[in-house]
């Protein structure tokens, strides 16, 4: 997961770390920069085990990920669009480590009768980039969508 760190050098000498997980935000201060770093490896760490070990819908890993890690995607409307329009209706109740590529068929399938031009394949990749992102995340262990 990409999870939103950062590090302040304070006018103290010491350095301030702040990470935020799940929208949930954590802030500590530390005399070096290493001891930051580390704090913010096993905060996330602890942070990240915490979700993983209950299933979790795709439904609620699409609204993190919208939250998190697109926040500065110039096409951010596309990918809001291509999850509440098609892929939460869709596979929104599936536990991530449950969907399976005939899953992802039946959603393009359902998507492909939009009258858009192009649509099918735009959530084609949004659902891609979601799942590779739940890859990442340790959350499945691979993506039912084939590159």
């Amino acid at each position: 997961m990409e999870s939103m760190m950062s590090l302040d050098h304070l006018p103290s000498g010491n350095v301030r770390a702040r990470l935020m997980v799940d929208g949930a935000r954590y802030t500590a201060t530390f005399a070096t920069e290493a001891e930051a770093q580390e704090w913010q490896v096993v905060t996330r760490a602890r942070a990240v085990g915490t979700r993983v070990s209950r299933p979790l819908a795709v439904e609620e890993h699409a609204r993190r990920w919208l939250g998190e890690f697109i926040d500065t995607a110039a096409d951010i409307d596309r990918y809001r669009r291509n999850v509440q329009r098609y892929i939460i209706p869709c596979l929104g109740e599936h536990h991530l480590e449950k969907v399976t590529s005939l899953d992802v068929a039946v959603l393009l399938d359902r998507a492909s009768a939009d009258p858009s031009y192009g649509i099918a394949d735009s959530v084609r990749r949004t659902c891609r980039e979601l799942l590779a992102v739940a890859v990442e995340d340790g959350l499945i262990t691979r993506s039912p969508i084939e590159d």
